[in-house]
């Protein structure tokens, strides 16, 4: 099993799917996102108290998950881009 870093430094547990055939060679990477959650709020309680990433008002602090887990498919193909240039 492979690890699969999020835009918030999160490594998740991922798996690469390979399939070959008459159309050519098509690669699928699945990424568990299950325990994004737990692990950005424990973070979120290792802060310097009154620092933007403790205060957990909507989406930051224990809501950076939320965008961690919106973002994903923005952030895997900006990597996937980034990675063909």
């Amino acid at each position: 099993m492979r690890r699969g870093l999020t835009e918030y430094f999160v490594n998740l547990p991922s798996k690469v799917y390979t399939v070959s055939g008459i159309s050519g060679k098509h690669v699928l990477t699945v990424v568990d996102y299950t325990p994004v959650e737990r692990v950005l709020v424990e973070k979120a309680t290792r802060c310097p108290a009154g620092a933007e990433t403790c205060i957990g008002v909507g989406d930051t602090g224990y809501g950076y998950w939320k965008n961690d887990v919106r973002g994903a498919v923005t952030y895997a193909m900006d990597k996937l881009i980034a990675d063909k240039t």
